[in-house]
């Protein structure tokens, strides 16, 4: 089970949370890992092919800045993690609206639980936004 935290430049930190409640990070970590695989070269599953061929810009340039800000919270962050704030919140919302545009088959991932993980992420970014968080990051642990 992982958590994401999202952290500020200003020095905040609040965990991404679903409106229940319920904590989130595995959904992201399992797009990260997928959509970094797909980027890498491998053929990738059947969804992330298919988002990346719905999406009207490349999967791997899209996702740069959510690929650059996850970090594992278990070692210390390297400072290349901060993403500037309106390409995060930007990247995500994009990610939304690509998930949202028309089911993608799936048997063995959760899409569903992507889409409120994102929403979740989406929802803490905003708030950071509000705040006048210039840059972020996100810790998984």
């Amino acid at each position: 089970m992982f958590f994401a935290s999202v952290e500020t430049d200003a020095g905040e930190v609040l965990n991404v949370r679903y409106p229940n409640g319920q904590f989130g990070g595995n959904p992201i970590v399992a797009f990260y890992t997928e959509v970094n695989n797909f980027c890498a070269g491998e053929s990738g599953i059947g969804w992330i092919r298919a988002l990346n061929q719905r999406s009207n810009q490349p999967l791997c340039t899209l996702c740069i800045p959510l690929l650059t800000c996850l970090y594992d919270g278990y070692n210390a962050p390297s400072e290349s993690a901060w993403v500037e704030m309106p390409a995060l919140l930007g990247c995500v919302r994009k990610l939304l609206d690509l998930l949202k545009t028309e089911p993608l088959n799936n048997e063995s991932y959760d899409v569903q639980s992507l889409k409120d993980d994102l929403e979740a992420l989406y929802e803490t970014l905003n708030l950071f936004a509000k705040r006048k968080a210039r840059a972020v990051r996100i810790k998984v642990l």
